[in-house]
């Protein structure tokens, strides 16, 4: 699962929307909002095409693409 709220932020500050994200990767808008949500997983390449886009630092990446991870590792 991914920090929606992170994701949200760094597509903005980055100037960047949906329908963006949806063309980099040849996918539908509601494609975009189920990986968002968390209904479906995002595949590598797709992480390193959106943190590239979006000129994600790794930790930035890190931080929204494998929230839940990182949290359960810091327990």
């Amino acid at each position: 699962m991914i920090d929606t709220e992170l994701f949200k932020y760094r597509l903005a500050v980055a100037g960047l929307t949906i329908t963006d994200i949806a063309s980099l990767l040849g996918i539908s808008k509601q494609a975009v909002y189920k990986k968002v949500s968390g209904q479906t997983d995002w595949s590598t390449p797709e992480m390193y095409a959106v943190s590239d886009a979006m000129k994600l630092t790794p930790e930035e990446s890190k931080a929204i693409f494998y929230a839940n991870k990182c949290d359960k590792k810091s327990q």
